[in-house]
């Protein structure tokens, strides 16, 4: 009997532990694959500044992100030098897709990005949040890192959440074009999910 007790007792502990585990990596997955071709993306980027690079370049990238997923964030210097690359050819256009069941503070920092756009300091802002502990941030202090010019007409935008319609509009095109993870790089039409090399963007964006 004590044996029986004993491996019970066991494979309640190896349930238990593999459901823990499945739960975890369910919240923390945020790169679901992803394929399909969006046949309007020029349309779609026709009136949209771009984020990173010169809103002259031949080709721009649209990225669908989500400031508090990881894989975001290991994504992000490599744009960056994909951009620093090809300064003529490749730019960034991004939208903001917050990932709400995973990341609780996601969509806050969308609309704290957001409201630093509408001071044109958007790229230096959003440096900031993709190295910031959005469970801890100040905002007014790090707009004042990102040198926002008017902190408290930014606080009022955040706290008052007035830039909250421009993010739920990118959800929603997410949505549409089924997308459903993060980060979500559509290029030429071509929907491609998750993270990628440096090498694996060039590629990516080749002419060949």
């Amino acid at each position: 009997m004590a044996n029986i007790a004993t491996g019970i007792l066991v494979l309640c502990a190896v349930v238990v532990t593999t459901l823990v585990v499945l739960q975890y990596l369910s919240a923390h997955k945020t790169t679901v694959p992803v394929s399909g071709h969006v046949s309007d993306f020029k349309s779609l980027l026709a009136h949209r500044p771009v984020n990173m690079g010169s809103d002259s370049a031949t080709l721009k990238i649209m990225e669908f992100s989500d400031y508090q997923c990881p894989y975001c964030r290991q994504l992000e210097p490599n744009l960056q030098a994909l951009v620093k690359r090809y300064p003529n050819k490749v730019a960034v256009v991004r939208y903001d897709f917050p990932i709400a069941q995973a990341h609780a503070h996601a969509y806050k920092a969308a609309i704290a990005s957001r409201c630093a756009g509408l001071q044109n300091v958007y790229e230096p802002f959003e440096a900031e949040l993709f190295k910031a502990d959005l469970g801890k941030v100040n905002w007014r202090e790090l707009a004042h890192e990102a040198k926002v010019p008017d902190i408290p007409k930014f606080w009022s935008c955040v706290s008052k959440n007035e830039s909250a319609s421009l993010v739920d509009a990118d959800i929603k095109l997410a949505n549409k074009l089924g997308i459903n993870g993060t980060p979500t790089l559509v290029i030429r039409g071509d929907i491609i999910s998750g993270m990628k090399s440096v090498e694996a963007l060039e590629s990516l964006v080749s002419d060949n």
